[in-house]
């Protein structure tokens, strides 16, 4: 795994996408905000003009976004995510989003699976949100509640 898309550069993302830059790794970042591409760009790292761009011909996708309404729009939105990350891609949604929002968007890419769906006309199996099983096990009613 080397090329990684990083999807939001806010207060959270750029460190993170600045430390993944830094050990190595081929870093595309893609922010809506002007400043944060700048920020992203002095430290080396490549600016994306979408998050389409920051996904295609990316190993692993991480979205660090604020709101479940971006989250969604950037991995099942057109243009999204899902719609143009390589076969095998990880994603990896970081964001503070809930429950819900992980159980839309892992139901978004087994839609995207089972329809074939790719960015480049060809048919494979699509990324899958990494943390969507983690979210709904902890939901599950019979899964164990967190101590605390």
């Amino acid at each position: 795994m080397k090329r990684i898309g990083f999807v939001g550069l806010g207060e959270m993302g750029l460190p993170m996408a600045r430390n993944v830059h830094a050990r190595g790794f081929e870093v595309r970042g893609y922010d809506t905000r002007a400043e944060a591409q700048r920020a992203f760009r002095e430290t080396g790292g490549r600016v994306a003009a979408s998050a389409e761009e920051a996904a295609q011909e990316a190993d692993a996708v991480i979205v660090m976004v604020r709101t479940p309404a971006q989250a969604e729009e950037v991995v099942l939105g057109d243009g999204g995510v899902l719609e143009h990350a390589p076969r095998g891609t990880l994603l990896a949604v970081m964001s503070t989003i809930g429950v819900a929002c992980m159980r839309r968007l892992g139901a978004g890419a087994l839609r995207a699976r089972h329809r074939g769906q790719c960015g480049r006309g060809q048919e494979h199996d699509r990324p899958h949100p990494a943390s969507a099983p983690v979210a709904m096990a902890r939901s599950s009613p019979s899964s164990p509640k967190p101590a605390g």
